[in-house]
């Protein structure tokens, strides 16, 4: 059982209660496990930023998640929280994302894994809100989310050699709201 803390209104810090567990992720991914869901809707929430872009730091911006996670028992902790950053021909479209990695070692049915957990953010980036509208001109993946997506994973790969963590030993927890979330289910997909 833990405690973290949350923007339920700008500038108001609510505090909430989380319950891990290891054995969350004793089952497949295929079958529903309603603790691991409300973990997850946890992480999501801790996941958004708790500053506003006009008193943003990479610190105040991924301090609710980063605390959750460490009370978690997780370490390896990596902050991508950036400010926003522009692109396209006009320069007014933001393409950057926020989110945090980190890893903690779980057994399993007697076996050893790595859990590493991904958490995005979704909540509080101001202007980056407008890029979700950016979609592309085909059918697939919305240009944007594709785009996010493709800077995460190469993070991800990134954070998976840094560690010296095995992937096929590894279980991934991945978990984000509204712009994160959109970005999440493209990462799991990959």
């Amino acid at each position: 059982k833990g405690v973290f803390e949350y923007n339920a209104v700008v500038g108001d810090q609510m505090i909430a209660y989380f319950y891990y567990s290891d054995g969350y992720f004793a089952n497949s991914a295929r079958y529903y496990n309603d603790h691991l869901v409300t973990m997850s809707a946890c992480v999501a929430i801790a996941g958004v930023t708790s500053e506003y872009e006009r008193n943003y730091t990479e610190e105040k911006g991924s301090k609710n998640i980063v605390e959750l996670f460490e009370s978690a028992g997780f370490t390896n902790i990596y902050v991508h929280y950036p400010k926003p950053e522009f692109f396209g021909a006009d320069c007014e479209t933001i393409s950057t994302i926020g989110y945090v990695i980190a890893s903690r070692e779980i057994t399993i049915g007697g076996v050893p894994q790595t859990l590493i957990a991904i958490a995005l953010r979704g909540g509080a980036y101001a202007d980056e809100w407008a890029s979700n509208f950016i979609l592309g001109d085909g059918v697939g993946e919305a240009k944007i989310f594709s785009h996010l997506a493709d800077q995460l994973e190469a993070d991800l790969y990134d954070y998976i050699d840094n560690y010296a963590l095995n992937p096929v030993e590894s279980k991934f927890w991945i978990s984000g709201f509204s712009r994160g979330g959109a970005t999440t289910n493209l990462l799991a997909k990959r």
